[in-house]
């Protein structure tokens, strides 16, 4: 069986035999070889991969205008609305594709050819205050959403 490796004396003596020429050749050649490697792993790194931020940290969002009412009932402007989207939940949200999925709720069903929507409440929501959110506080935020006065 032959070997087709160089030992490590063979290896040792390889560049004690090339002539000064040889050398240069060799070495441009050997650095052109890690400059191109190292260039296309570094392209193929960036074409492969993206950032995304880290979780955590501190979100600041400036607006345009004075907010007045940041109850989710009474907003009525662009800034409001922005307000009450950061800081409440809401029975269902978009999700980074836009499509609408269950947020407070943990499903629903749409009866009565889509004029009857139930929701079913996760299990162990709390207000801010630590007490049990029900069925009767979104019932009431609906009411109070369907007449105001």
């Amino acid at each position: 069986m032959s070997k087709k490796w160089p030992t490590k004396s063979q290896r040792r003596q390889f560049l004690k035999v090339l002539s000064k020429k040889e050398k240069i050749a060799f070495l441009v050649f050997f650095l052109l070889f890690i400059f191109s490697f190292s260039f296309l792993l570094l392209n193929f790194y960036f074409k492969n991969t993206e950032k995304v931020p880290a979780k955590g940290g501190t979100f600041i969002e400036g607006v345009i205008g004075q907010p007045r009412f940041i109850n989710p009932v009474y907003a009525n402007s662009d800034v409001d609305r922005d307000l009450v989207q950061l800081i409440f939940s809401g029975l269902m949200k978009y999700d980074e594709n836009l499509n609408i999925v269950p947020d407070l709720a943990e499903r629903y069903e749409i009866e009565q050819e889509g004029r009857v929507y139930k929701f079913y409440l996760k299990e162990n929501l709390l207000w801010q205050d630590k007490t049990p959110l029900t069925a009767d506080d979104v019932v009431f935020t609906i009411r109070t959403i369907q007449n105001p006065d």
